[in-house]
């Protein structure tokens, strides 16, 4: 699955689910962070798709 970031209004990527986690645990991405993937009818805040502040769902089941 590729991801897409919305940054400065403008879609920023394609990057892989590992790289989101990553980015995700090392405090780069927060919860208000939009992303997209085809999966995903709109841009979606980061926080829609995690369980909690720091551990992603493994970006499921909404992502795929």
């Amino acid at each position: 699955m590729q991801l897409y970031l919305l940054r400065d209004g403008k879609p920023v990527g394609p990057f892989d689910e590992a790289q989101i986690v990553e980015r995700w645990k090392r405090g780069i991405l927060n919860g208000s962070d939009l992303v997209w993937g085809e999966s995903l009818e709109k841009w979606t805040p980061l926080k829609n798709i995690v369980v909690d502040e720091r551990t992603p769902q493994e970006l499921a089941p909404k992502l795929r």
